[in-house]
C-alpha cells in the first residue's frame, strides 16, 4: 500500500469516527435546530442537493432547510430574497446548516477537509487543472473556505483547491480544521444575502470549453443523477422498524447483563441498566439511521445490509465507549457487558431480517399454493439457477411452483438451494417428470455449459411433453440484454437436427479491418446480423443503408452504444434508384458491399411480380453497376436456395440476380470481383414460420402448417451471416456461387408439433394442427443446388462452391434490357415470359404460369 492510499484510508476511518462522536455531541443542538425550522417553516427539516463527488460522481449533499417553499402564481420559486428566513440566515452566518453533512462523512461520501462539492452543471467549466478537486473526496471544510470564502473569485477558489489535492498532508488537515473554528466564530468571509451572490461558475465562463471527457460524463449525470428535492419523512414502515429495533436494543442489553452477571445482576448494576439505557438507544437508532437502514426493506435483505448493520453496531458501541469516558455516564460498567451487548445486538439484528423474509416467503407459497401453479423443475444448481429459484420465489404473481433442482455436477446430489433439494441429474429427469407430476423444466445453467446439454435437454423435453423455459445468461444480465425475472421460450436453433456452426475467429476479422463496407437491406433481419458482426471486425467506416427510416435509425442506435471505433453513416434510400445509390458509391467509396436487400416472401412476390423484378433484379444490379464504376473491390450479393430451379416469381427473380453479378459483361470487366452466397431458410427472421407458430401457439391456435409433407433447410441468422463473410473472404469464392453444407431439411410438421410441446400443450389435444394447402410459388421441398449443378470443396469443408455445367443460352445483357423495356410498360406478361427465357430451368407452378401468360397474350394478338 502506497503513502497516498495509506493516507486516504486512515482519513476515511478517522473522519468516520469523528463524524459519529461530533454528531453525538451535537445531537442536542442538531435537535434544537430541528424543531425550530418545524416551527418556523414546517416539513422537511433537511434539503438535499445534487453535487458532485469523488470522481465527479454525483450524491446528495444535507444541508439544514433555510428557505421557504414560496411560489408565484404560476408555480415557479420566488426570488431567494424573497425565501431565506431570519432563522435561515442565522444558520447560514454560523454555519450550522452545514452541520448535517456529517451524515454524508458517516456514509463516506465526504471527508471533514476537502474541496467544497459543487454544482453538477459546473463540470463542463472546469479547466484540467482545475478538474483535479475532483481526485480526492470533497469536504465541509477546504482551504479555500479559511482564505476568504465568499470573497473569493472562483479562479481564485478553484486554484486553492487544485493546490490542496497536490499538497494534502494529516498536517495540512488538522491546520485547516483549527483555522476552520476560528473562521466560523469569526464569521469571515461569509455573506448570507442572496442579492450579494456571485454568478454561477457555467455563467461566468460561459465562453470557456474545457477539455478531457467532462462533457460525456455530464451527459451521462444528465440522465441518471436525481434532482434537486427535499428529504422525505420516515415512512410508516421505517417506524415500525425503529419501533421493533428499540425493542431489540432493550432486550440485548439486558440480556448482556444477565449473562455477564450469570442471571444475578446486582441492584447498583440494575440501576446502572437503567440510567444507560435510554443513551444506548438514541445512539443505536441514530447510527443505523446515518448509515441508511431505514430507507431499505427486511424483505430483500443482501449482504451489504448486514455489512451495513455490523458497521452501524461497531460505530455504535465505539460511540458509547468515548461518551461514556468523556463524561463519565456510565461509571463502573464492566467493558465486558458493552462486548456481550455487541454480539448480541448484532447476531438480532442480522436474524431480524432473515426472519421476517422467511415468514413472508412462506406465506407467499401458501397462498400461491390456492391457485392453479405450474409444476417447475429448475435444471441446474449454481449461481444462475440460485437467482432464479430467488426471483420466483419473490415475485408474487408467479404461476410457477417450484417442487426441486437437477444438476449433473453429482457432488450437488442431496444439496438444497433455497429450500429445494437437489433431486438427480438431468438423466432422471423422465422418473421426475412421472413421480412428481413436471408441468415446466426451466434451464439455468451458465452459457458455459455448452449448447450440446441445453439441446439435449429440451429434445427430452419434448419427448416427455413437458414446457421449456430458458433462465437469461449473466452476461446477458449485466449486458442488460434480458431482465433477470425474464424467463424466454427455447431458442429456435434448439430445433435443428444439427448443431448450430459456430466459425469462430476467421480470416474474415482481418479481411474487414480498416475498410469502408457498404451493406443494402441493413434493416432487414439478415441485413441487421451482418451490421452487428461486421462493426465487430474494425471497419474504418460502415454504411447501412435501407428504406426503413425507423428501423435504421434503431440499427444505429444500438451500434453506437457498442463504443466502437468506426464511422457508422445511416443512408436512406432504394436500391433501385440509380441517382441514391450513385451517390452513396461516390460519397462514401466502400471497398467491400454486402447487398442483402431484396423481396423474400414467396406468396407476396406471386401477386406483385413487377415489383419483385424491379427490387430484386434492377435492384442488385444498380448498386453491383455502381461499385464496379467507384471502384469496390468486392461485391457480395446475398441469395437462396429458391433460386434452385424456382417455382416461383420471388425465386426466379433471385436466380436472375446470381446470373446477372456473375456474367454481366459491364461488371464482368470491371476490378469488381462479384460473388453469390446461397443458403436455406433462416430461423426467427421477420414472417418466417418460427415467430408465425409462436403466435399461433399464444393465441390458442390453430397452428396452420401448408402441407404435412413439407420440408426446408434451416439456419440460424448468425449463421447465415457467418457464411456469408466467411465466404466473401475465401479467394475460390471470388466470381463463383458458394453455399453451406447445411445437414437433413427439416419437416415443417415436426418443428410445428415441438414448439407446441415446448410451450406446455400437446398437439392436436389443447392445440390443434390445420392445414391449408401449398402456397402459390411453394415447393414441398426445396434443393441447394440443380442436376445441371455440382459443387466442389473449399479449404473449409462446411464451404462449398458450386459449378454450373449448363451454358445458358440467353445473354443476361440482353434479358436485363428486355425486363427493364417490360417493367416500364408495366407488361406483367412480358416480365414473366423474360424470367423464363434467363432461368430455363423454371419448373412448375413458375413455368406454367408463363406459358399461360404467353399464350394468353398470342391469343389477344390474333
Amino acid at each position: 500500500m502506497t503513502g497516498t492510499e495509506f493516507y486516504a484510508r486512515r482519513k476515511r476511518i478517522t473522519d468516520g469516527l469523528v463524524a459519529v462522536v461530533l454528531l453525538l455531541l451535537t445531537l442536542p443542538v442538531l435537535l434544537i435546530i430541528a424543531g425550530a425550522i418545524l416551527f418556523t417553516m414546517g416539513r422537511p427539516v433537511l434539503y438535499r442537493q445534487t453535487r458532485i463527488g469523488y470522481r465527479e460522481r454525483p450524491f446528495q449533499v444535507f444541508k439544514f432547510r433555510s428557505m421557504r417553499d414560496l411560489r408565484g402564481p404560476d408555480g415557479a420559486l420566488r426570488p431567494d430574497t424573497e425565501r431565506l428566513t431570519r432563522l435561515g440566515r442565522f444558520l447560514r452566518a454560523t454555519s450550522l446548516d452545514e452541520l448535517p453533512q456529517l451524515i454524508n462523512v458517516l456514509k463516506g461520501e465526504m471527508r471533514l477537509v476537502g474541496p467544497r462539492p459543487l454544482l453538477p452543471e459546473y463540470l463542463n467549466s472546469y479547466t484540467s487543472r482545475e478538474r483535479t478537486r475532483h481526485h480526492v473526496p470533497p469536504g465541509i471544510t477546504g482551504w479555500a473556505q479559511i482564505h476568504g470564502r465568499n470573497r473569493l473569485s472562483w479562479d481564485e477558489r478553484l486554484e486553492l483547491d487544485a493546490r490542496y489535492v497536490e499538497r494534502r498532508t494529516p498536517r495540512l488537515d488538522r491546520k485547516i480544521l483549527r483555522d476552520t473554528l476560528w473562521t466560523v466564530l469569526s464569521r469571515s468571509g461569509v455573506s448570507v444575502d442572496p442579492r450579494e451572490a456571485e454568478r454561477p461558475l457555467h455563467i461566468e465562463r460561459r465562453n470557456h470549453t474545457p477539455g478531457g471527457a467532462g462533457g460525456l460524463k455530464l451527459g451521462r449525470l444528465a440522465e441518471s443523477a436525481p434532482g434537486n428535492g427535499f428529504v422525505r419523512p420516515l415512512s410508516r414502515v421505517a417506524l415500525l422498524k425503529a419501533g421493533l429495533h428499540a425493542a431489540i436494543f432493550t432486550a440485548s442489553y439486558a440480556a448482556a447483563y444477565a449473562v455477564r452477571f450469570d442471571t444475578a445482576v446486582p441492584d447498583r448494576y440494575v440501576d446502572l441498566f437503567w440510567s444507560t439505557l435510554p443513551l444506548i438507544l438514541i445512539i443505536r437508532l441514530v447510527t443505523l439511521a446515518l448509515l441508511g437502514e431505514y430507507g431499505s426493506r427486511w424483505r430483500h435483505v443482501s449482504f451489504h445490509d448486514a455489512t451495513r448493520l455490523v458497521k452501524a453496531v461497531t460505530l455504535g458501541s465505539i460511540a458509547f465507549i468515548v461518551i461514556e469516558y468523556l463524561f463519565g455516564f456510565a461509571v463502573g460498567l464492566p467493558r465486558s457487558v458493552i462486548f456481550i451487548d455487541w454480539m448480541i445486538t448484532l447476531l438480532a439484528l442480522v436474524a431480524a431480517p432473515s426472519i421476517v423474509r422467511a415468514l413472508h416467503e412462506r406465506r407467499r407459497r401458501y397462498a400461491g399454493l390456492r391457485r392453479a401453479r405450474r409444476r417447475t423443475l429448475v435444471v441446474g444448481a449454481g449461481n444462475a439457477a440460485a437467482q432464479i429459484v430467488h426471483q420466483l420465489l419473490r415475485s408474487p404473481d408467479t404461476d410457477v411452483e417450484i417442487v426441486g433442482l437437477v444438476d449433473d455436477d453429482r457432488s450437488k446430489r442431496y444439496l438444497r438451494l433455497h429450500g429445494f433439494p437437489v433431486l438427480g441429474t438431468t438423466a432422471d429427469l423422465p422418473a421426475l417428470k412421472s413421480s412428481l407430476d413436471i408441468d415446466l423444466v426451466i434451464i439455468a445453467i451458465a452459457s458455459a455449459a455448452g449448447r450440446t446439454h441445453t439441446r439435449r435437454i429440451v429434445a427430452d423435453c419434448v419427448s416427455l411433453g413437458v414446457a421449456v423455459k430458458i433462465a437469461p445468461t449473466l452476461g446477458e444480465i449485466l449486458r442488460g440484454e434480458a431482465p433477470l425475472s425474464e424467463l424466454r421460450d427455447v431458442a429456435p436453433e434448439a430445433l435443428l437436427p444439427r448443431e448450430p456452426i459456430d466459425f469462430g475467429k476467421t480470416a474474415v476479422d482481418s479481411d474487414l479491418a480498416g475498410r469502408s463496407v457498404l451493406v443494402t437491406g441493413a434493416a432487414g433481419s439478415i441485413g441487421t446480423e451482418l451490421v452487428r458482426q461486421i462493426a465487430e471486425k474494425g471497419p474504418s467506416k460502415l454504411v447501412i443503408f435501407d428504406q426503413a427510416e425507423s428501423h435504421l435509425v434503431a440499427l444505429q442506435r444500438e451500434i453506437q452504444a457498442r463504443n466502437l471505433e468506426l464511422t457508422l453513416i445511416p443512408v436512406v434510400g432504394d436500391v433501385t434508384h440509380r441517382s441514391t445509390v450513385e451517390a452513396t458509391m461516390r460519397n462514401h467509396a466502400p471497398s467491400v458491399v454486402f447487398h442483402a436487400a431484396a423481396y423474400k416472401h414467396v406468396p407476396v412476390m406471386e401477386t406483385n411480380v413487377l415489383e419483385a423484378v424491379r427490387n430484386n433484379v434492377i435492384g442488385t444490379f444498380e448498386p453491383a453497376a455502381a461499385a464496379a464504376r467507384h471502384g469496390a473491390s468486392r461485391f457480395v450479393l446475398i441469395s437462396t436456395d429458391k433460386a434452385v430451379r424456382p417455382s416461383s416469381v420471388m425465386g426466379a427473380t433471385k436466380r436472375v440476380a446470381e446470373r446477372l453479378v456473375l456474367e454481366h459483361p459491364e461488371l464482368a470487366g470491371s476490378d469488381t470481383t462479384f460473388q453469390a452466397v446461397r443458403f436455406g431458410n433462416v430461423l426467427g427472421s421477420a414472417g418466417s414460420v418460427v415467430p408465425l407458430f409462436q403466435q399461433q401457439i399464444a393465441a390458442g391456435g390453430p397452428v396452420t402448417v401448408t402441407n404435412p409433407d413439407m420440408t426446408r433447410f434451416f439456419m440460424t441468422i448468425p449463421e447465415a451471416v457467418q457464411l456469408v463473410l466467411l465466404a466473401s473472404s475465401l479467394p475460390q469464392a471470388r466470381g463463383r456461387i458458394s453455399l453451406l453444407e447445411m445437414g437433413s431439411p427439416v419437416r415443417i410438421l415436426d418443428m410445428a408439433e415441438q414448439l407446441i410441446r415446448l410451450s406446455g400443450f400437446e398437439p392436436y389435444e389443447d392445440i390443434p394442427i390445420t392445414f391449408t394447402g401449398t402456397r402459390p410459388g411453394e415447393k414441398l421441398h426445396e434443393e441447394l443446388m440443380s442436376d445441371i449443378e455440382d459443387t466442389v470443396p473449399t479449404v473449409d469443408e462446411r464451404i462449398r462452391i458450386v459449378r454450373s455445367t449448363f451454358k445458358e443460352a440467353r445473354s443476361v445483357a440482353d434479358g436485363l434490357s428486355e425486363l427493364t423495356a417490360a417493367l416500364d410498360f408495366r407488361d406483367e406478361a412480358a416480365v414473366l415470359d423474360e424470367l423464363v427465357r434467363m432461368v430455363p430451368e423454371c419448373v412448375p407452378p413458375m413455368l406454367d404460369r408463363a406459358r399461360g401468360n404467353r399464350a394468353g397474350s398470342q391469343r389477344r394478338l390474333a
